[in-house]
């Protein structure tokens, strides 16, 4: 069960609003510098939005990275509490691959209200993903019946990989080359895009029109024939008909589409070794040589300016409309142990184990139940404020997103709107949940 924390309560300047700003990142435990943590607060906290939610994936320096972030809100006028957050189950096919989710109580306009933040790191696998939503959905039930019970309004916000890729419409313009590759004593079959079709999709993933058709190519809203003549259903109709998405929100105000947010070269293969490590000495420090990480840096754009600047060298290597960002990763073909050194070439399979996926896709995600998943919750439609898919720091092959969301209370005067609790637990991966602090008026609480 959840434990208790030590909140600070206070009233934020009125507005008709309340304001939740989001970012996610997968780091694959990469450690974040201090030029990346500054800019991942500063991000958050620009808007001055009445509560941060920054949700980290898959990392071994979780609790080090949350820190550095949190160290940096508090600066800006936000008081934070790291909590690890419950998961409904698990493990799932991989311990790594968890849902996480935490509550967090408002009074709005009078009305009590328990919004339930999710986090998910959903499975590549669509059969366990599938388990995966089904098995959140019964926490969600379980939340709901909970806060009807108490006599409070109910909303989940949700954030994180939710493994949803592109699927490879069959289209002339695009080719496949299938081949044998063998590994040890074994053979898989594998399908690649031919180096014209790397070309014409580069071209649709960096222009406004290309993000918009492959937009419909999205697993979600694909209606077709995948490459092969394959017919490709989304692993959970549920999952699609019950969260708005900011995806959706494209698709409805016809909108143009951000930057897809995987799968790009991590930009320690950008780069040359010496620049690597430069970065790292500049990033350990002395004393802190204990929490040195192999798996790599997470760093600012800025950071890599420096260094490269330093040896007389451009960044013209970290553009990430490139055809090196997009497709000369070094890393396993999908589903396979095979190695290779153009990894986004190679399709992703589907439950049945076709060649479906592209390797690129809007994975990390920000979206809400929609009002009938919920019913009369007591709040008008939650909406967009905005979405960035953000190059401002590189880590691995998932770029840092970042979203506002806005909550109204039903009929909604102007009205200031007090944060009660927040609750959590305890598993691998968490959530940083800060609020913004008043200047008038505070008071501290202690749940028990």
């Amino acid at each position: 069960m959840g434990h208790a924390l030590s909140l600070h309560i206070a009233w934020t300047p009125c507005a008709l609003g309340y304001t939740i700003a989001t970012a996610s990142w997968k780091l694959n435990g990469r450690r974040q510098s201090e030029g990346s943590s500054a800019y991942i607060a500063n991000m958050l906290s620009r808007h001055g939005d009445d509560l941060v939610v920054y949700f980290e994936m898959d990392t071994t320096f979780t609790s080090f990275n949350w820190a550095r972030i949190a160290d940096n809100l508090r600066l800006r006028r936000y008081t934070c509490n790291i909590g690890k957050g419950r998961s409904p189950a698990v493990p799932y096919s991989r311990p790594n691959k968890v849902v996480l989710f935490q509550s967090v109580r408002l009074t709005i306009n009078g009305k009590a209200a328990v919004v339930m933040i999710i986090g998910v790191n959903f499975d590549t696998h669509d059969e366990h993903k599938a388990e995966q939503v089904d098995q959140l959905f019964r926490e969600i039930r379980r939340q709901q019946a909970v806060a009807s019970r108490d006599g409070h309004v109910f909303q989940a916000i949700l954030l994180g990989d939710i493994n949803d890729r592109i699927v490879l419409k069959s289209d002339a313009r695009l080719d496949v080359e299938i081949s044998h590759m063998r590994h040890w004593v074994h053979s898989q079959k594998v399908a690649a895009l031919t180096n014209r079709s790397q070309a014409i999709l580069r071209h649709l993933l960096v222009t406004n029109h290309g993000r918009r058709e492959l937009l419909t190519w999205d697993v979600k809203y694909f209606d077709g024939q995948a490459v092969g003549g394959v017919t490709v259903e989304h692993p959970s109709r549920k999952f699609c008909d019950s969260f708005y998405l900011q995806t959706d929100w494209w698709r409805e105000h016809q909108l143009e589409p951000s930057p897809v947010t995987y799968k790009y070269t991590p930009w320690d293969q950008l780069v040359s070794s010496d620049i690597v490590d430069d970065i790292a000495r500049a990033s350990t420090d002395d004393s802190d040589k204990l929490n040195a990480s192999d798996s790599g840096w997470a760093v600012s754009f800025t950071e890599l300016e420096r260094a490269l600047r330093a040896k007389g060298r451009t960044v013209k290597s970290l553009d990430p409309t490139s055809m090196p960002s997009f497709f000369m990763m070094t890393d396993h073909i999908p589903k396979t142990k095979l190695q290779v050194e153009d990894a986004q070439t190679y399709l992703n399979l589907d439950r049945r184990k076709d060649p479906v996926y592209l390797a690129f896709g809007w994975l990390d995600s920000v979206g809400f139940l929609r009002p009938k998943s919920v019913g009369d919750f007591g709040f008008d439609m939650p909406v967009f404020l905005d979405f960035t898919t953000d190059f401002g720091v590189r880590g691995d092959d998932h770029a840092l997103t970042h979203a506002r969301l806005q909550l109204t209370a039903g009929g909604a005067d102007a009205k200031c709107l007090p944060i009660w609790s927040l609750l959590g637990g305890a598993t691998a991966a968490g959530f940083l949940v800060c609020r913004s602090r008043c200047r008038r008026c505070a008071r501290r609480l202690n749940m028990d």
